[in-house]
This record gives C-alpha cells, structure tokens and sequence, in this order.
C-alpha cells in the first residue's frame, strides 16, 4: 500500500496532466465540428490500414491452403480435359489435319490405369550434372519409389527415395534419367537425355535418318513402362542434324518445363504396378 501511495504522489502530476489533456480534446473534437470531423477521418484511415494488414496477414496465412485446393482443382480439370479429347480422338479417328500430324486411334484413349497427386517442390537444384527435387509428400501420403513427377506445362522426373513426409525426384535435368519419348508427327520414340548443358534442352536419341523431322514438332511420352501414361508433354523439337556416322538424327529437344522455376508438381501412379512386377518376376524365374 506504502508503494502505491508513493508511486501516486511521485507522478500524480503526470496523470493529473493527461486527465485534463484528455478531458480538453474531448472538448475541442465534441464542440468543434472541423476538429471533430479530422479526428473521424484520421480514426477511420488508421483503423482501415489496421484492418487492412490483419487482413493480409490473415490471407497469407491461408495462403497454402487455397494453392493446395487450386491445385487439385487444376488436377481435376485436367482430367477432365484428357478425357474429352480422347473421346473426341476416337469419334475423328485422329484425322490428320493437312497431314502434318498422324496418330493412330487408341493414341490418347481413356486410361484408368494411372492416378495423379498434387504436391510442392520444396527444393531444386539446377547447375549439377546430376540434379534432384525434393517433394513434400512422402511415404504416408502413399508415395513409392519409381513414380513419375510431371509439372503444370510438361515432365520433370522420378521419385527414387523416400521418407515418411518427404521425397528426393531425380530430375529430368540428371545424366542417368531416362524416358521414352516419341514425336506426334510421325509416332515414332526414341531415348530422351539430358547432356548436362543447358537446363532449357534435352536430346531426342535412336531416330533413324529415313525419318522425316519436323521442327517444332511436339514432342510426348510413349507410354512404354510404367513411369509416365502415354502423350504427355515433354517438348518440342527446336534443332536437328544428321550423325551419319551412327545412323541416327540429333534431335535438340526444347524442355516444355522450366526447372528454373519449379513449384507445383504432380506425381503418377500406375495403379496396376503390383500386377506388371509380378509378371516380370514370373518371368525372370522361368
């Protein structure tokens, strides 16, 4: 009590100060109409820029929330626009138009053999010959080794390790990926590789020089194996030049994904990988 009584006659005179400072603004802003209406304004512009960043920070916050909805969303639009083009692929019988591009008509048919899980790279290297992407889905979220790993725009890898939440993507960008790919023109596949240069090309190996390449030509997944269904996107033929001393085109193919600016990502499951392994081991065993 002694310590009250002291700190009150120590500042009495501060707080006496305030009580009449407030009790005077009081006045000036409830009698005059101009002080009053500056103080309105001046309350109100500071309470919105308040509310304006608890806004935004509360958006921020639920920020990964609505990337995660918008990704499945785009998962399932895709899906859905797969489907459509493969029922219309069968109706046209993939005609050719100006016979610039062939396809055979079970190309693109409807595949249920494959499902497809939305998650984000949470890292990426580049400048390596040998380059991974780590992915924050893993083991508990159904992950498995040999899955395919594609982007918004085109392919970007394969799972090879995983944890309990996490999951290392060998790359495109890696000298020991390999993928099956073939050009739309003509159908017929080839190895893709990258050659550890540039991050925007890869190479397109195996074409025999009877072929006719197209530049610009797209270029797809074959279907063979079980890491990626078959036509979607790797890129486009931007170069090529004959090898004759092997036999083959070098084909320069432009990346359709930029790994330089990798974020969400999908991965591909073959649902019936179980029953493909079995047959193999049978197989090997005979």
């Amino acid at each position: 009590m002694g310590r009250l009584l002291d700190f009150l006659v120590r500042f009495g005179n501060v707080f006496l100060f305030l009580l009449l400072e407030g009790i005077s603004l009081y006045l000036i802003f409830t009698l005059n109409k101009e002080q009053k209406t500056a103080f309105v304004e001046t309350s109100l512009e500071i309470s919105g820029k308040i509310n304006n960043l608890s806004s935004s920070i509360s958006s921020y916050l639920h920020l990964q929330g609505q990337n995660d909805q918008l990704m499945q969303e785009n998962l399932t639009l895709r899906k859905k626009l797969k489907e459509t083009q493969d029922n219309l692929d069968l109706v046209l019988n993939r005609i050719p138009k100006g016979d610039l591009y062939r396809f055979t008509s079970d190309s693109l048919k409807a595949d249920n053999k494959f499902d497809y899980v939305p998650c984000s790279a949470i890292n990426n290297s580049l400048h390596s010959q040998y380059n991974y992407i780590t992915i924050d889905k893993g083991r508990l979220n159904g992950v498995e080794k040999g899955q395919g790993v594609f982007s918004p725009k085109g392919i970007a890898g394969m799972v090879i390790s995983i944890s309990d939440h996490y999951s290392l993507v060998m790359s495109l960008l890696n000298r020991n990926f390999r993928v099956s790919a073939e050009m739309v023109s003509n159908g017929y596949f080839g190895n893709l590789i990258w050659d550890g240069e540039n991050s925007r090309f890869a190479s397109l190996e195996n074409i025999p020089l009877h072929l006719k390449i197209i530049r610009g030509d797209k270029v797809v997944t074959s279907g063979y194996g079980t890491l990626f269904p078959k036509g979607f996107v790797v890129g486009t033929i931007d170069d090529f030049e004959e090898d004759a001393q092997v036999g083959f085109w070098k084909i320069k193919v432009r990346l359709a994904t930029d790994f330089g600016r990798i974020d969400n990502l999908y991965l591909v499951k073959h649902t019936r990988i179980e029953e493909i392994d079995s047959l193999k081991a049978t197989e090997n065993n005979k």
